[in-house]
């Protein structure tokens, strides 16, 4: 009896190692899941159909904006989109006794002006402390920057 219960799991086991994917099949799964969609996308594109866009990697081409907190904003037409900065907002200049000293780019060094972006849009919970404790009462979209194309 014994013997027919470790012979049972040992096919168990065995039957389902087979039905799982090999390593190499789940690598190139994840990258079409993660794949670049297309050409570029729309800033007005990821507000009307986020769902579509969340967790991908996408392309956009948009002007820069700033909604005078410090955060950024990507803006087509009538529609913006929280971007996460992909540069430090501030940085220490250059002395004037520097020679062939170059500040870096900063995020305002872009603002007003037309990026070229790839990256990703995140789907973020939004937390609010109601009754004295944080709950989570919906959700927005920021795209986080992986590459800057121009």
């Amino acid at each position: 009896m014994k013997k027919i219960i470790i012979s049972l799991l040992a096919l168990i086991i065995l039957t389902g190692c087979s039905l799982q994917k090999p390593a190499e099949e789940k690598k190139l799964d994840d990258q079409k899941e993660n794949e670049i969609i297309g050409s570029t996308v729309s800033v007005c594109d990821l507000v009307a159909s986020p769902k579509k866009y969340v967790d991908k990697k996408v392309e956009v081409k948009a002007l820069l904006q700033s909604d005078g907190a410090e955060n950024f904003l990507l803006a087509d037409n009538d529609c913006q989109i929280p971007v996460e900065n992909w540069l430090p907002t501030t940085v220490a200049q250059c002395a004037p006794t520097m020679k062939d000293c170059q500040a870096p780019d900063i995020m305002n060094t872009f603002l007003n002006k037309e990026v070229e972006l790839s990256g990703i849009l995140k789907e973020v919970p939004k937390r609010e402390y109601i009754d004295k404790k944080w709950q989570v009462t919906g959700s927005y979209y920021i795209f986080s920057v992986t590459e800057n194309k121009k």
